[in-house]
């Protein structure tokens, strides 16, 4: 019963803010017209570029700019990524990290991702029955096979959610490369080892950027003794998925 009150956005996440309630639905509203233009924009595209050739397009960045259609948002990230390509070189080789998952992840990777599981979006309408639905399954197979295949990473706090966004676009083998591919050569190689090192430079650059951009804002949070990783931190390290609104963080991604 209580299911049915329930206000969701148009990708399943719960929404509780009246407010914004009100004004994403007449967002979504307004914005439909403009949603299909655009979808027939890359439709158009995919037709005169078959394959992968529409990435030589003079039209994709502006395109990408101006937002992915979500029926084409995976095939268009593992495409842009480069993840695609990781993919073709290793045929199978998803399949067997999964197969050999028990002895190839270690114990603290596999007790840290049993402990990450149930915190997974667990309002959202596919994450919300517990660790062993279809697509928790996906998410534990995905994030211990990563943690098998770089054992110097395994695995960290935040992963989670960016596999979890990714599994509502795309298949888990899919999910899988392309979080090999926006960990191994998107993000600098150092955002996730122990000490988060290329994270803190991300922070470092946030709060030169504010004190530049937002000299009052950082005033307001150096007197309340907050440092821009009170916040900071849980946007760079789960790339935003954990923080913003879904329309906002797709925009971004």
């Amino acid at each position: 019963g209580e299911e049915k009150h329930v206000e969701r956005d148009q990708y399943g996440f719960k929404m509780t803010d009246r407010e914004y309630i009100q004004r994403y639905r007449e967002w979504v509203k307004g914005h439909k017209k403009k949603s299909e233009e655009r979808k027939a924009k890359w439709m158009e595209m995919f037709r005169k570029s078959p394959g992968t050739s529409y990435l030589a397009s003079d039209k994709l960045k502006k395109l990408v700019r101006k937002g992915i259609p979500d029926s084409s948002r995976g095939e268009v990230w593992m495409d842009v990524s480069g993840a695609s390509k990781k993919k073709a070189a290793s045929p199978g080789l998803y399949s067997s990290l999964v197969d050999a998952a028990a002895s190839g992840c270690s114990p603290d990777a596999m007790s840290q991702i049993e402990l990450d599981l149930p915190r997974t979006f667990p309002e959202h309408t596919m994450f919300k029955g517990g660790v062993e639905t279809p697509v928790m399954l996906s998410l534990r197979r995905v994030l211990v096979a990563y943690a098998s295949r770089n054992k110097v990473v395994g695995y960290c706090q935040g992963m989670n959610f960016i596999a979890g966004i990714m599994l509502l676009f795309m298949d888990e083998e899919r999910t899988f490369w392309l979080l090999c591919t926006l960990l191994e050569d998107v993000l600098p190689p150092d955002y996730y080892t122990q000490d988060l090192s290329g994270c803190n430079v991300d922070l470092r650059v946030l709060k030169q950027m504010l004190l530049k951009r937002h000299p009052k804002l950082m005033k307001r949070c150096e007197e309340a003794g907050l440092g821009v990783e009170f916040f900071g931190l849980e946007w760079f390290i789960a790339i935003f998925s954990k923080t913003f609104p879904m329309e906002t963080m797709l925009r971004v991604w």
